[in-house]
């Protein structure tokens, strides 16, 4: 169970342990260096929150799961067993993004030398993606996703995370606040 310290939408929570994904992270932290906005998903998953609680700088453990986790919880798609339906679009093939994910958590937990609900800080875990970007980047770069552009967006997220607001403009991560 996570709870979050962080205002959002007016109430304070605590956050004691993110359970995540590893890609779930890693996509989270390319979302901010691209700089996208940081809103509520039709599929009711709990990124945008779990995006706030990081940029708001209260995020300090993980514990890094394969299968379904707190930003899957909420999520429309996800049965009462804990299994993701939802198919993946971008492939030319059909599969349950569950399948798909859990390939991708193993590999991308392998590459780092993971193992599953390892407990690292967020600050460790930053250290990790960049001395393993290049390989990293390449085993997590979606269908018709560019490498180049996760790259980017890794190497921005990593530095806005690490750094706080900066430069940034406010707007660009929702509602403006932190």
């Amino acid at each position: 169970m996570i709870n979050f310290n962080v205002q959002v939408y007016g109430k304070e929570k605590l956050l004691l342990m993110l359970h995540i994904r590893p890609h779930h992270l890693i996509d989270i932290i390319r979302n901010i260096g691209q700089g996208r906005p940081v809103v509520p998903h039709p599929y009711g998953h709990a990124q945008h929150t779990i995006t706030q609680t990081i940029l708001a700088g209260t995020v300090r453990e993980i514990s890094f799961v394969i299968g379904a986790d707190d930003l899957c919880k909420p999520c429309i798609h996800l049965t009462a067993e804990g299994i993701c339906k939802d198919i993946l679009p971008q492939l030319e093939y059909r599969v349950l993004k569950q399948e798909y994910n859990d390939d991708l958590d193993r590999r991308v937990m392998e590459y780092l030398g993971l193992k599953e609900n390892a407990t690292v800080s967020l600050a460790a875990f930053l250290d990790m993606i960049e001395k393993n970007m290049a390989g990293l980047v390449t085993v997590c770069t979606h269908p018709k996703e560019d490498e180049s552009s996760r790259r980017f967006g890794l190497e921005k997220g990593i530095a806005f995370v690490r750094g706080g607001w900066g430069e940034w403009e406010i707007g660009r991560v929702g509602e403006g606040e932190r």
